[in-house]
C-alpha cells in the first residue's frame, strides 16, 4: 500500500512566489538599513550638529556669487555703521539693528528677490550677533555670523570627540579626549 500523504497547504504559501521575494526583499532592505546604522554609529559622524565652530574669512576676502551670506553681512554692516552715525550712538539696540535689516533687505535687488536672509539672534548695548544665510539652503557652512567684531563663517563640527576640535559640549559633560 502506498503510503497517503497530504501536502500541507501552508508550505505551499510560505513558499509561493508572491510571497517569498516580497518577504526576502523586506529582509534585505532591514537587513541594509541596520548595517549602515551599525557603521554611522561607529564612524562617529553627528546628523545634525550640536556645536557650530566660528572662524573669520581669510584677508582680504571678497564674496561671490555663490556666496550671497557673506555679502549680506557686508552690506548690513556699512548700514549698520550709517545708522549708529545718523542716531549718534555708539551702543547697539534692537530698534538700529532691525532698521539696519529692513534697509539692507528693501535696498538690496538680492534681498527683495529672496536670496539671503538677515534674522537677529541677540543684542545688548555693547554687542549683537546677527546671522545672514542663503534662502535656499540649510547648510550651515554657508551661513555668516555677523557680530561686532566683524563676519564670521560659520562651520558645523562634522565628527563628534574629534581631537581636531576644542569641543566645548565635549568638557561640559566631562569627556576627556
Amino acid at each position: 500500500m502506498k503510503g497517503m500523504s497530504k501536502q500541507r497547504t501552508y508550505q505551499k504559501v510560505f513558499v509561493s512566489k508572491h510571497v517569498a521575494l516580497p518577504l526576502a526583499l523586506v529582509i534585505g532592505f532591514l537587513g541594509g538599513l541596520l548595517g549602515a546604522g551599525y557603521i554611522g554609529i561607529k564612524a562617529g559622524h553627528e546628523i545634525v550638529p550640536t556645536e557650530i565652530v566660528i572662524t573669520p574669512p581669510p584677508p582680504n576676502t571678497t564674496w561671490c556669487s555663490p556666496d550671497v551670506a557673506f555679502s549680506g553681512a557686508e552690506k548690513f554692516n556699512r548700514e549698520l555703521a550709517l545708522q549708529l552715525l545718523a542716531a549718534h550712538t555708539t551702543q547697539y539696540n534692537d530698534a538700529v539693528l532691525n532698521k539696519s535689516i529692513k534697509t539692507v533687505m528693501r535696498q538690496d535687488a538680492l534681498g527683495r528677490e529672496g536670496y539671503y536672509q538677515l534674522h537677529l539672534l541677540a543684542v545688548t548695548p555693547k554687542e549683537f550677533a546677527v546671522v545672514s544665510m542663503p534662502s535656499w539652503e540649510t547648510n550651515p557652512g554657508r551661513y555668516t555670523l555677523i557680530t561686532e567684531h566683524g563676519c564670521f563663517y560659520l562651520h558645523a563640527i562634522p565628527k563628534r570627540r574629534h581631537e581636531k576640535y576644542d569641543s566645548l559640549a565635549s568638557v561640559r559633560l566631562g569627556y576627556q579626549n
